[in-house]
């Protein structure tokens, strides 16, 4: 079992205002290519496991308890006193979630406003965890709404800051390597994930891995290695755990690869029918929904049988059918 640094209790959790819906986000590499991979969020009630970094925790307990939920008339002003001292770029700004770029990462957070940043293993693997927690505070610093920090911590071959000894005693394990000790092990593990992912001030984990991927298939590795029900399982037992601990999970990518090829540079056209998708794939993100999840990444798949000329990342059929 993976150690980590038990989370702070002197956090201060709050809703991040997002005045819409559907919120469709691009990844995008500033020191290169614009890489879109769609993403959708579903910004409705609950705690969404954003935080303030900025803000002191309370002190009284009591009043941290009393105290109001935010009403959305509330968000609705905030968004709208922000949005009128923005630009038209700094409003587009907020539409990503970008890639910590390596150079300038202040500069672009300010100048931008950007939605958020994905931090990627370089970003840790310099700094304690303390470093970590004030680079993160930085960022949130040049921004009017608070932003959305990510992190893809699936475990196993894809992992930022578990390798580093400053965060964590080992890596964290594949979800395959985590099923043979049932789904107790499943749970023990995102609960782990998601404390140390919340004490360096991050709010999303783009995980889990909804795919059911043949043996050979280039996602298999990193897949549950199970049938629709099995996996449908692993994937609520992961989302609970995430969203109970106050972690954003993200379901990737919908509707899933199967046995298709994966690039960002050349397109694959998955040929299954939607009767066949919503057979197999489909189901497993009715469970991740179903298990709060509200975070969607969709995959650079054409799937003739959502939109038979776009990718399914830059698809409108494909998002209004999602």
């Amino acid at each position: 079992m993976v150690q980590c640094r038990p989370v702070s209790n002197r956090e201060v959790k709050m809703k991040r205002p997002i005045a819409c819906l559907l919120l469709m986000v691009c990844l995008f590499n500033f020191t290169a290519c614009w890489n879109p991979i769609g993403f959708i969020l579903h910004p409705l009630g609950g705690d969404h496991g954003f935080q303030d970094q900025n803000v002191d925790p309370l002190k009284d307990k009591k009043k941290e308890e009393t105290k109001k939920p935010v009403t959305q008339a509330e968000m609705d002003a905030f968004v709208d006193n922000a949005m009128a001292t923005m630009s038209l770029e700094q409003k587009a700004g907020q539409l990503f979630l970008a890639i910590c770029p390596e150079d300038n990462p202040d500069y672009y957070a300010n100048e931008f406003q950007v939605g958020g940043y994905i931090l990627q293993e370089r970003d840790f693997a310099s700094n304690i965890l303390s470093e970590t927690q004030d680079v993160i505070k930085t960022y949130r610093s040049h921004v009017k709404i608070p932003m959305i920090i990510a992190v893809e911590e699936e475990g196993g071959d894809v992992v930022q800051f578990s390798p580093y000894k400053a965060y964590c005693s080992s890596p964290f394990p594949s979800a395959r390597e985590l099923l043979s000790g049932g789904l107790e092990a499943v749970a023990e593990d995102a609960v782990s994930k998601a404390k140390i992912i919340k004490e360096l001030g991050i709010n999303v984990n783009l995980a889990p891995l909804c795919d059911v991927s043949a043996v050979g298939s280039e996602l298999y590795d990193r897949a549950a290695g199970l049938d629709t029900e099995g996996t449908s399982s692993y994937v609520a037992e992961v989302v609970k755990s995430y969203q109970n601990n106050g972690i954003d999970a993200v379901l990737k990518y919908l509707p899933g690869y199967a046995n298709n090829m994966i690039s960002n540079q050349t397109l694959s056209t998955d040929t299954r029918s939607l009767q066949e998708l919503e057979a197999v794939d489909i189901p497993i993100y009715t469970a991740g929904i179903d298990a709060g999840a509200r975070c969607i990444m969709m995959s650079h798949l054409i799937v003739p049988s959502l939109d038979k000329n776009k990718p399914v990342s830059l698809s409108k059929a494909a998002y209004t059918y999602v």
